[in-house]
Parts: structure tokens; C-alpha cells; sequence
């Protein structure tokens, strides 16, 4: 019989929100996992510092701009436009224009307002004094919005960016339902800030035999060779050994929102690193650098968190962060 999941909030992934040194057993964990010669190890982390290098100036030139974005009307039977494809899967991100029109949007943004309005006290929410993120899920928009055609068509085009390996049990065609919280974020908020961090498990990424399948090129130095886009190895991952409040076990090809206001650009919009490959690289193999591996250390991963992303161990990404491009309704 399975036992319910303590109830928690955006909050309680948050990586500061663990306390103390991550086990021992890591440490030969990391031991295990990593190649024999050391110096496999060594050389493809210069490689990949190279091309940080290489890519760092254009990021930082362009901006936002780096991040593609296509029109909803130019995804034409669920797929993306054939010259966008492999810039989208480069980036690792994309702004969708005009997927619902700005009525429709205002009509979802003005019920979840009068939902919480009819409900005071009763919803959860981060920050408890002040909350901008509500652990509201299943509301009358909600589900409208995520039923859209619209959304639906959009969301295809992404899962049909993704593959899987003959025989595996995934049918990439067929959008389920993912029931996600809601962010009403308030003008010149200070209270809720996150630093760079990335979701869908944490220690788990080398800690499950599947999902460190994932990252099997990575591994072995080969991190030119990983494809990001492979769900095969995904499908029997485990993203939650820990049971951690406000996780999540469902396996997403993209992680996203639909805006229902505008948000100009940099001003506490999301923050993206452009380089799906070499940040994913840089992330698995940094705890397996010399100077880290005689210890327990993931670098910003913890039981039962995110993934921070520490400036100190990784500046190669915070260094070329961009933020999402103006964002309207």
C-alpha cells in the first residue's frame, strides 16, 4: 500500500531547502560510475569548456534573441517549421506566439483571479505572507487552457521533437494532462527569486541505473555523442527516489507556461542557458572532476530537490543565462 505524499509547496524543492552533506556512499558511487583513467574524464571537460567558449560570445551578444520563437501559426499539423527544428533542439527552449488570443487569455487570467478571490485562505501558497505561486491545479481555466486545440497542437510539435528506440513502450503522439500549480506574480516582487536550477530529479540522475542511462555518453567522456532528445532510457527512470513534497515523477518532454499577462523582458521573467547539450554535459560531469570526486559532493544536487546550479562550480552557465524574450498574453 502506498503512503500519501507529505504535502509541501514550490518552496519545498528549493535545494536550500536541505540541510547537511549528502551521505558518504556518493562518494563511491561517483567512483563507480566514472571511467577507469582519469584523464577521459579530463580531456572531454576541456573539450567542453572549448565549445562554452566558442558559443559564450554570440549568446552574449544576441540576448534574448538567441531564444527561438515561432508563430502558433506557423506550426502546421503539429509540427514545427522544418528550418526550426534543430535551432529549437539546440537551444533547449522557445516562445510560442499567439497560441491562444489575448481575450481568451484574459478570460483564464480573470477566473483564476475570482477563483482564489472565492477561496480565501484555503489555497496554499509561496510565499506563505505574500503568495506568488499557488498550489492550485484543477481550476475551471486550468483545465480549460490546457484543453485548448491550440495548446494541444503546440504541445505535439514539442513532443514530436523527441524520439525513442524501436520496441520502446511511448507513444509521442498522445498529449496527457499535466497538472501544474499557478504563478501570479506581483510587480517588483522580491520574495520569490530562484537562481539557476533544473527540475525533473536531482541525485537521481546518477543515482538510478535508468536514468543514469540517459547520460550514458556523458559518462564515458563521449559527451559529444549525447542526445538529449532520446527518451528511451527515460521511460523507467526513476525521478523521485526520496518522496519529496511539490516533486514530480511524470516524465515531460518540455517544461513550460502558457502567459496570461505581459512580462517584459529581464524583469523576473524566466532565465534560460541556451545550450541544451553542453549544459546537460557540464551538470552531469562537473562532480566528477578531480577536485570533487574523493568526495560526496553532486555539485547543487540534494535528496529530494532541484538541481542548484552553483556559480562557483558552474560559471560556464550562469555566465551565458538570457532571459525569456517580452512575453504577452
Amino acid at each position: 500500500m502506498m503512503s500519501a505524499r507529505k504535502e509541501g509547496t514550490i518552496g519545498s524543492i528549493f535545494a536550500t531547502s536541505f540541510k547537511g552533506e549528502l551521505p558518504a556512499r556518493f562518494a563511491q558511487l561517483k567512483k563507480d560510475i566514472s571511467p577507469s583513467d582519469p584523464s577521459v574524464m579530463h580531456d572531454a571537460w576541456q573539450r567542453l569548456e572549448r565549445a562554452f567558449q566558442e558559443e559564450a560570445p554570440i549568446i552574449k551578444s544576441m540576448g534574448s534573441k538567441i531564444i527561438p520563437q515561432v508563430n502558433f501559426k506557423d506550426i502546421v499539423d503539429g509540427n514545427f517549421p522544418s528550418d526550426m527544428k534543430e535551432e529549437i533542439k539546440k537551444r533547449g527552449c522557445v516562445v510560442i506566439r499567439g497560441v491562444v488570443s489575448e481575450d481568451v487569455a484574459n478570460s483564464y487570467k480573470q477566473q483564476v483571479l475570482d477563483y482564489i478571490a472565492a477561496h480565501p485562505g484555503e489555497i496554499p501558497g509561496f510565499p506563505d505572507n505574500d503568495p506568488q505561486v499557488w498550489e492550485l491545479y484543477w481550476s475551471k481555466a486550468q483545465v480549460e487552457a490546457r484543453s485548448n486545440p491550440n495548446f494541444l497542437q503546440a504541445t505535439t510539435a514539442l513532443n514530436r521533437l523527441w524520439y525513442a528506440e524501436e520496441d520502446s513502450k511511448v507513444d509521442l503522439e498522445t498529449n496527457l494532462t499535466y497538472c501544474d500549480r499557478l504563478r501570479i506574480r506581483k510587480p517588483g516582487d522580491e520574495s520569490f527569486k530562484l537562481r539557476e536550477h533544473l527540475d525533473g530529479g536531482s541525485v537521481e540522475r546518477w543515482e538510478d541505473d535508468n536514468y543514469r542511462k540517459c547520460f550514458s555518453e556523458i559518462l564515458a567522456g563521449e559527451w559529444e555523442k549525447h542526445d538529449s532528445y532520446n527518451v528511451t532510457h527515460r521511460l523507467d527512470a526513476k525521478m523521485q527516489l526520496y518522496d519529496a513534497p511539490g516533486g514530480c515523477e511524470m516524465f515531460r518532454t518540455f517544461q513550460g507556461w502558457l502567459s496570461l499577462s505581459n512580462a517584459k523582458s529581464g524583469c523576473g521573467s524566466i532565465r534560460f542557458c541556451p545550450l541544451v547539450k553542453e549544459t546537460t554535459s557540464a551538470i552531469i560531469m562537473r562532480p566528477l572532476l578531480q577536485d570533487l570526486l574523493e568526495t560526496p559532493s553532486l555539485g547543487g544536487a540534494y535528496p529530494g530537490t532541484q538541481i542548484d546550479i552553483d556559480p562557483v562550480l558552474l560559471p560556464q552557465i550562469t555566465d551565458i543565462c538570457v532571459p525569456v524574450p517580452d512575453i504577452h498574453p
